[in-house]
């Protein structure tokens, strides 16, 4: 129980870190118009929707067990 609680907490700042992460990234590419660095954005995005989805089964086991 705890250590579920835990656990979402760490993906929720993991997720709030990735999404600044991403953020920089779009404002680095905007800069960088000239290199083709649309393969590490894609990386990045799909890093973010496969955390999203953890923290939201997390959220369901840990909302089902209270």
């Amino acid at each position: 129980m705890e250590t579920l609680f835990i656990l979402y907490i760490f993906y929720m700042l993991s997720t709030i870190l990735l999404i600044v992460i991403s953020f920089f990234w779009l404002i680095i590419n905007n800069f960088n118009k000239t290199s083709n660095k649309k393969d590490v954005s894609y990386l990045i995005t799909g890093i973010f929707m496969f955390l999203i989805g953890i923290e939201s089964f997390i959220a369901m086991v840990y909302g089902s067990e209270m």
